[in-house]
Parts: C-alpha cells; sequence; structure tokens
C-alpha cells in the first residue's frame, strides 16, 4: 500500500505492517503441502490438495476484508495534515495472484484425482461376466 500526498508517494506499508507474519506462514505451509501434493498415495494428495485450496480462499480473505478496502481511501496524512490518497501497491496484487494460483491448482488437482467413467462401461459385474464368457 501506497500513500501519497500531491503526487508524491509519502508513506509506504508492507504486507508484514499489514498481516504480521500471517501470510509467511501461509506460504511456508503452503510449499510444504505443495511438496505432500506430489505423493503417490492418494490420501496424503488429497488433503494437501483440500489444504492448498483453504490456505488460498484465506489468503484471498485477508485481500479482500484487510487490504481491499484500503485501496482508493483518502483522508490527512501526517503532522500537517497533508490530504493523502491510498493506492495498491506491488504486493496487494501479488497477494491476489498467490491467493488464485492456490485455489486454481487445488481445483486443478483435486479434478485430476476425480474417477471418470467411460460411456460405454456397465454398472452391473454380472453383466460384464456374461458378456465377457
Amino acid at each position: 500500500m501506497e500513500i501519497s500526498v500531491r503526487g508524491t508517494v509519502r508513506a509506504e506499508q508492507t504486507g508484514e505492517d499489514q498481516h504480521g507474519l500471517a501470510l509467511l506462514i501461509l506460504g511456508v505451509a503452503a510449499m510444504a503441502l505443495a511438496w505432500l501434493a506430489t505423493s503417490s498415495r492418494a490420501g496424503i494428495v488429497l488433503a494437501a490438495l483440500s489444504g492448498l485450496g483453504t490456505i488460498g480462499v484465506v489468503a484471498l480473505l485477508f485481500w479482500a476484508l484487510g487490504d481491499l478496502p484500503d485501496t482508493g481511501s483518502s483522508g490527512d496524512f501526517g503532522i500537517r495534515s497533508e490530504p493523502g490518497r491510498a493506492s495498491a501497491g506491488i504486493g496487494f496484487w501479488l497477494e491476489l495472484a498467490a491467493a488464485s494460483c492456490l485455489m486454481g491448482a487445488a481445483a486443478v488437482g483435486l479434478l485430476s484425482l476425480t474417477p471418470w467413467r467411460r460411456e460405454d462401461e456397465d454398472d452391473d459385474p454380472a453383466a460384464r461376466s456374461a458378456a465377457g464368457a
């Protein structure tokens, strides 16, 4: 977040200022879950992908509830109470992109785990054994 007065950036607020270490913790957890998602065990993969999607939703909530309302706001700034305006910095957009990527990766991964049935498969095992005999 950047605060500008008369077109000059006077202050910047980082993600750590806004959210503390929460985004760092979420990022480390997302990396661990992404590594677990490469496992060959379906149960671990399912849990890891669900966790990635959850972290993506939490990061999106940080963005939507914590950062978005401040963007474009204006008011008095500094000791002289000069009129200032807040605008989105690069971190604002990176946070949105990271949350979207986490949710998208989780969705694609979960959809790829879904067993799809071919249309010519028969549900009746007796019919399959009779057809093969």
